[in-house]
């Protein structure tokens, strides 16, 4: 008979079941534990394992210890030729940038500045234009159906709007 909750793996369950005849050699309660085990096809499933007696332990527990890795090769490396040696890094040393050539690089970024602040104020200045037009296509487009409303006499629908 299952439990109504759902068992996790390693938990052990209490399974009770009864027979019509009981007999000495049949045991009134048996525990199981529950193993994740893989299935034919190529998933993953739970099962109910009976625990393994003492003598069954040390026999699984030989089986179970993994095969010693072996790296497996398709092409032998290639053979060492020369003599072994101590590596020396040399220190290579990079150019350090002079004071003129910094003071050049920083008078090139204050005009490239410059000439990036001034093209974004003439984009400011059309973003203004546009929204200045916009603004007065607006007035104008809703002043228009105002005036229209009222001609025919429905007034109070435009303010509904």
């Amino acid at each position: 008979m299952w439990a109504p909750c759902s068992p996790k793996e390693g938990d052990e369950m209490l399974h009770k079941y009864t027979t019509p005849t009981a007999t000495p050699s049949t045991p009134k309660e048996e525990r199981f534990r529950i193993q994740g085990v893989r299935t034919p096809g190529s998933g993953y499933g739970k099962s109910l394992l009976r625990p393994l007696m003492a003598s069954e332990k040390e026999g699984a527990a030989e089986s179970r210890s993994p095969p010693p890795m072996k790296v497996k090769r398709h092409l032998k490396p290639p053979p060492i030729v020369r003599a072994p040696s101590q590596f020396q890094e040399e220190e290579v040393k990079s150019p350090e940038p002079s004071i003129h050539k910094l003071a050049a690089q920083v008078k090139k970024l204050r005009k490239e500045n410059i000439e990036l602040k001034d093209r974004n104020a003439e984009l400011g200045v059309e973003l203004a234009d546009i929204r200045n037009n916009f603004d007065t296509l607006s007035r104008g487009l809703c002043a228009k159906i105002k005036r229209a409303f009222i001609e025919i006499g429905k007034e109070n629908k435009y303010y509904a709007n």
